[in-house]
C-alpha cells in the first residue's frame, strides 16, 4: 500500500519523520532498524500512536509503501497470549 512519507535527507539516505495513511497523520517516534536491498530500503518504525511499521523505500521510483503494520492494541495482545 502506498503512503505519503515526509522525509529528510541526512548522510544516510532519506529518514522519514511522518507518514499519511487513511488521511491522518502518524508521527514517527523511533526507527527501530533498517535494511537494504539492490534498489530499496527497508525502515521499521515506531509511530506517535504506538504502532509498529515496516515501509519500503524504492530508490528508483522514490515511493514508499507500508509493507507492514502491528497496532499498540494487537502488540499488547501478543504479548499477554505468550
Amino acid at each position: 500500500m502506498r503512503v505519503q512519507v515526509e522525509a529528510h535527507a541526512d548522510g544516510v539516505g532519506t529518514t522519514p519523520r511522518s507518514l499519511y495513511w487513511d488521511e491522518r497523520r502518524v508521527g514517527i517516534v523511533d526507527m527501530i532498524d533498517q535494511w537494504y536491498g539492490p534498489d530499496y530500503r527497508y525502515v521499521k518504525i515506531e509511530g506517535d500512536d504506538g504502532g509498529v511499521y515496516i515501509l519500503r523505500f524504492d530508490e528508483i521510483r522514490n515511493e514508499w509503501a507500508m509493507i507492514m503494520f502491528a497496532s499498540a492494541r494487537g502488540q499488547a495482545l501478543a504479548m499477554q497470549a505468550a
